[in-house]
């Protein structure tokens, strides 16, 4: 969906460094914090709906 716009250098690739899960989308939190259990469940349930999304299979 972004591909276009990487491309033209419109959008520039950040954290290149880190290797992206199985879906094209992370979640980042400081990892010396606690995560509540608020952002933990919608961490989770995004994770479940894009995973259920047919737009981002196979996208990498």
């Amino acid at each position: 969906m972004v591909q276009g716009y990487l491309s033209d250098g419109k959008l520039e690739k950040v954290l290149k460094d880190y290797p992206a899960g199985s879906l094209p989308i992370n979640a980042l939190y400081p990892q010396n914090r606690h995560l509540s259990s608020k952002v933990r469940a919608f961490i989770e349930w995004v994770a479940e709906l894009f995973s259920e999304c047919s737009l981002l299979q196979n996208v990498r």
